[in-house]
């Protein structure tokens, strides 16, 4: 089960979105993604966003340069063999940081907020950056079994080294991330996962034209 990871500032959460997914006509594949504690099932293409090592009162009140365990990782529940492909949101803000080496300060900029390191069995897709967040699309490098887990994502996130006030303590902050999957023979198995995850997005497009879910 996931909890919800909304926490007061500085709070770090994770959060799962939802992105809509089924099948409709000939050239229509099974897809899925999850939301919280809630699976929402297509045929039979099932996943869960795991995270087994958050623990909700780590992230509540971090201080500059904290690291807590954050490992999203993804399950799957179906019967089906299938791609999976997690998006990661991580928010940016207007902040002074202080340099880790000469502990002077910097000037004020609009920086991404938290830090991670992937591990080698994701590989980055895609990376969007707007004033307000930065947007990760990450896959992993194997075709998922059923009743198969992921290797995590990352294994823990890290606040940045920020000037304490610069960041009002009553503020959110949440690292969203959004779990996706897509029947395994969408493409041939070398196809890449770009084009695989260019499968799901134009089923997911589709779905949502049609309002199939």
């Amino acid at each position: 089960m996931l909890n919800k990871f909304k926490k007061r500032l500085l709070l770090l959460a994770l959060t799962a979105a939802v992105g809509c997914s089924a099948f409709g006509l000939t050239m229509a594949y099974m897809t899925d993604s999850e939301q919280n504690t809630n699976v929402i099932t297509v045929g039979d293409v099932t996943v869960d966003l795991i995270e087994t090592k958050w623990e909700p009162a780590n992230g509540i009140n971090t201080l500059p340069r904290k690291t807590v365990q954050k490992n999203p990782a993804v399950t799957n529940k179906g019967s089906l063999d299938c791609w999976i492909f997690l998006k990661v949101k991580s928010p940016k803000k207007n902040i002074i940081t202080v340099d880790n080496n000469t502990k002077k300060k910097n000037p004020s900029a609009n920086m991404e907020l938290f830090s991670f390191e992937t591990n080698d069995f994701w590989q980055l897709i895609n990376k969007t950056t707007t004033d307000t967040e930065v947007e990760y699309v990450y896959g992993y490098k194997d075709i998922l079994e059923p009743n198969g887990t992921t290797e995590n994502l990352f294994d823990t996130v890290t606040m940045v080294n920020y000037l304490e006030g610069s960041i009002d303590p009553n503020e959110k902050l949440d690292i969203s991330i959004e779990a996706m999957a897509v029947q395994w023979n969408v493409d041939k198995s070398d196809a890449g996962l770009d084009k695989i995850y260019e499968h799901y997005l134009d089923q997911k497009a589709y779905n949502d034209e049609e309002g199939i879910w």
